[in-house]
């Protein structure tokens, strides 16, 4: 009965796979906030900051994700260690400003896929991250959509030259 539940929308927050979902997208933001924190340590490099960048935009994938399956977002930044306190929930509107400053800081930081190998962050996935955020942000928010913004980000990947429709 487990796929009847899915298919039936009938499941309840104890549902295997709803649980593991939940739990996995929060080991994504941990992870990605101890790279964080390890990466901080290290003398500042541009190679540094670039893979602080890339890590920053998993977090953020990890956050929107979550806050899309579920509409909040439990959230520690890689300076909190102490989890003997419960972290902080992000509601939905604040968690998706979360997510846009984040990805609207880290845009310029990334590297393109020509200047990258395959598999690697770039300014396009951030972009077209960023879009989906900014076309679900009266949602998430309750503010009009800047359509132009995402339209900029859109043709950002569009004119970039490394993409082609076939």
């Amino acid at each position: 009965g487990i796929w009847r539940v899915l298919h039936t929308h009938t499941w309840d927050p104890f549902h295997a796979f709803i649980e593991t979902a939940w739990d996995d997208l929060g080991v994504g933001v941990s992870k990605a906030n101890v790279a964080l924190d390890n990466l901080s340590q290290l003398p500042d490099s541009e190679e540094g900051s670039f893979f602080a960048a890339e890590v920053r935009y998993l977090r953020a994938w990890f956050m929107f994700l979550h806050l899309d399956m579920f509409c909040q977002v439990p959230f520690r930044d890689e300076t909190d260690q102490d989890f003997s306190v419960p972290s902080e929930v992000l509601t939905r509107a604040a968690a998706a400003e979360f997510v846009a400053t984040e990805l609207e800081a880290i845009i310029p930081q990334l590297g393109t896929k020509a200047t990258l190998p395959y598999g690697r962050v770039n300014q396009s996935a951030a972009r077209a991250l960023l879009a989906k955020v900014y076309l679900n942000w009266e949602v998430y928010t309750g503010q009009n959509i800047n359509t132009v913004r995402v339209v900029e980000l859109c043709n950002g990947i569009i004119n970039s030259g490394n993409y082609a429709l076939y």
